[in-house]
């Protein structure tokens, strides 16, 4: 199995750090799959909704 990739986009960094950490968490063993990451390719990323840069073109994709 290939390992997914998370990054963050304008997230404060104490949220980043709290991300961070429940990965550290939950990485034991063969079933957790993702690794957090700086830079693309992302295979999620997790965005600040309060940052004013998530615009109407997110609208209908498959985060909404």
């Amino acid at each position: 199995m290939s390992t997914l990739r998370l990054g963050t986009y304008q997230l404060p960094a104490a949220e980043v750090v709290l991300v961070r950490t429940l990965f550290r968490l939950f990485s034991h063993g063969e079933s957790f799959r993702w690794t957090f990451v700086d830079q693309p390719p992302y295979d999620a990323l997790l965005v600040d909704g309060t940052s004013g840069e998530v615009t109407a073109s997110w609208t209908g994709s498959a985060v909404s």
